[in-house]
């Protein structure tokens, strides 16, 4: 199930976050909680976005998800963001 998860984290997450692994996960289906830890933001992150900024170095301490297993689709899903510190560089519009 955690190499499911990876590869679904990896595939939402991998444009903005750099070197996804394990190391970084903690899952529970039961209690409906995911969690990530010690994450740096990739230099192309905001890229697709087109913004006059782009990132020099970025670090997310942890990103918490919590969910309802069994209505995943038709409840909420929460993200907490905790502690993001980027170093960011103007740069003009593309």
């Amino acid at each position: 199930m955690q190499r499911i998860v990876e590869a679904v984290l990896e595939r939402l997450l991998g444009t903005y976050i750099d070197g996804l692994s394990k190391e970084h996960l903690s899952v529970s289906l039961r209690k409906g909680t995911l969690e990530l830890r010690s994450l740096r933001l990739k230099i192309s992150a905001l890229e697709e976005l087109r913004l006059p900024i782009l990132v020099k170095e970025g670090f997310l301490k942890s990103l918490n998800v919590q969910f309802k297993i069994m209505q995943l689709g038709t409840a909420p899903v929460k993200i907490f963001v905790i502690s993001l510190c980027a170093c960011l560089r103007c740069c003009a519009l593309l």
